[in-house]
């Protein structure tokens, strides 16, 4: 049955090796054995590439993991420096409602806390006219910013003291405000 196949020879590819025709048992061993050298060289290459992008991904762990503790360490000393400036530093919003400040604005004014002040205080009612605040909000609105700005503010207590004031809008990409932040230097004499 099988020595008249084996005259006439045929060739036979499952795998895109070629083999001429030998008994069934034989023909299936080696495009068993081509099948599996060819899956293990798709594994190897595989196996490379999943080691390379494992490399990349632990550099860019690494990578993120510095970039984190550099922006803690940042945040770190931006929170000192904002606590423990000599001057009132503050951000607030064109309503008025004020979103931070640090201790020495909350000394200066009376407060205990940034809470207190937030929820108790609106920067249009610092000032112990409204047309500082008035005259404030048209020169940052049109301007952006304002320099050397003096006033007058009221502090929880009642007095009133004499301040100088800088401030910058902040904008979003549509060019519209966010919020201000500004310093405060008390003049009082």
């Amino acid at each position: 049955f099988f020595s008249s196949r084996r005259r006439h020879t045929r060739y036979i590819s499952v795998t895109g090796v070629q083999t001429c025709a030998l008994p069934i048992y034989k023909r299936l061993s080696v495009e068993l054995d081509n099948y599996k050298q060819h899956l293990e060289k798709i594994v190897r290459e595989r196996t490379k590439e999943l080691k390379e992008t494992n490399r990349n991904l632990g550099n860019e762990i690494e990578l993120r993991k510095k970039i984190e503790t550099s922006l803690k360490i940042s945040e770190t000393r931006y929170k000192k420096i904002f606590e423990n400036a000599p001057i009132g530093m503050y951000r607030s919003n064109s309503k008025g409602e004020i979103l931070l400040a640090n201790s020495f604005l909350l000394d200066l004014l009376g407060y205990k806390s940034v809470k207190d002040f937030a929820l108790n205080v609106n920067a249009y009612e610092l000032y112990s006219d409204k047309k500082y605040r008035a005259y404030f909000s048209k020169i940052i609105e049109t301007e952006g910013v304002i320099n050397n700005f003096e006033a007058e503010l009221i502090r929880k207590d009642g007095q009133i003291i004499s301040v100088i004031e800088d401030a910058t809008a902040i904008f979003d990409e549509t060019e519209d405000i966010v919020y201000y932040e500004g310093i405060i230097q008390d003049v009082t004499q």
